[in-house]
């Protein structure tokens, strides 16, 4: 069995933002369920490991020891946390990749051990096969397809959609799951993000036999209201925070 822990559901400002009085922002002061902290996800599996790590996630994952970490990209939002988790206690394999990154973040790694990763170079660790596939954002950012031996999962967040090729690649994958950037309203254009409509189309492109929309931005649909939206979709749902998915 495979469990993954939604640690963090939301774009890089998460919900609510200081001083905003958007209907979002609201919502999630009144109803804590709507709160979003920054995207990181808890992969519980052969071994247990991140993808992203959004601020300080400790607090959210207990007891539980981390065998490794995924990065997407270098934008403070998916790695700010780490400046916690590199107190580790015994080393941890940090795989990201290069572009953004800044000398002085390397230099303060400590007992992460920063391996680079490269698009389709596929790599093992502790019986997980993991191939990183390029997301289009603004630097350069991975999403990744990671093989348990029982479960298939595609993480495609932050970017905007995916090339042909890469489409084909990911079909051909045979994901059980696909954690998809939906940071912006329906119909709203943003050449580094999806929107929810977008999200969904590239999950059934994919061919993903569940779909789970992800990185959600305060300028999005309330809580309510996107969850509404939403069901109108198969085999589609929303990510919030704490959300536990059984694979």
């Amino acid at each position: 069995m495979t469990l993954l822990m939604v640690l963090g559901s939301g774009a890089a400002e998460g919900i609510p933002v200081l001083n905003c009085k958007c209907k979002s922002c609201q919502e999630a002061r009144a109803m804590p369920i709507a709160r979003r902290m920054p995207t990181s996800i808890l992969v519980a599996s052969k071994v247990n490991f991140l993808v992203d790590a959004g601020f300080d996630v400790m607090y959210k994952m207990g007891d539980l020891d981390v065998d490794f970490v995924l990065l997407t990209h270098w934008h403070p939002d998916h790695y700010a946390g780490l400046f916690r988790l590199r107190w580790s206690s015994k080393p941890v394999n940090l795989y990201a990749p290069k572009g953004g990154l800044a000398d002085w973040i390397a230099a303060e790694l400590k007992n992460l051990r920063l391996k680079y990763v490269a698009p389709y170079e596929t790599f093992e660790h502790g019986g997980v096969k993991i191939t990183p596939v390029p997301l289009n954002h603004k630097i350069e950012t991975m999403g990744y397809l990671v093989d348990d031996g029982e479960a298939k999962i595609a993480f495609l967040f932050d970017g905007k959609g995916l090339s042909s090729r890469d489409c084909y690649l990911v079909q051909g994958f045979g994901a059980h799951l696909a954690l998809v950037d939906a940071t912006e309203h329906p119909g709203t254009q943003n050449s580094y993000h999806n929107n929810v409509d977008e999200a969904v189309e590239l999950g059934y492109k994919v061919a993903a036999e569940r779909i789970v929309l992800t990185h959600i931005a305060h300028h999005n649909m309330s809580l309510v209201e996107l969850t509404t939206y939403v069901k109108r979709f198969e085999r589609v749902s929303l990510a919030h925070d704490d959300m536990v998915i059984q694979l």
